[in-house]
């Protein structure tokens, strides 16, 4: 079955999801822009600094994350990951400028071409 995006591109659409409550800590964005003679081009990407994964595989190490990537239940940077699981939060991309520049070029195409096209 198509994710919601992929049935908008089918049909010549715009498609646009993202996360509307707290289920996967990452904030997920997706958005899909249909192409005339070229393949769409769908971006599906967390916006937060890490995803939730990456935190998960440090809580199984017993390893501390990097500074920048969450908060604690009082909002205080944490290194430890049970503390985000007990409340915390992970940081939203680019909080401490740690993030892998593809999130932002990823932003820039999507703003770009919403620009573009719904400006006609």
């Amino acid at each position: 079955m198509a994710h919601n995006r992929h049935k908008a591109i089918e049909r010549d659409l715009i498609g646009w999801a993202w996360g509307a409550e707290r289920l996967l800590g990452t904030n997920p964005i997706a958005v899909g822009f249909p192409g005339r003679l070229e393949p769409p081009i769908v971006i599906d990407m967390a916006t937060s600094a890490v995803a939730y994964g990456k935190v998960e595989m440090a809580r199984r190490k017993g390893s501390p994350i990097p500074s920048g990537w969450a908060i604690n239940s009082e909002g205080v940077i944490t290194l430890k990951p049970d503390e985000i699981i007990k409340g915390g939060a992970l940081l939203p991309l680019d909080s401490e400028s740690r993030t892998r520049p593809t999130q932002g070029v990823l932003l820039g195409i999507m703003v770009d071409m919403l620009s573009c096209v719904l400006s006609f």
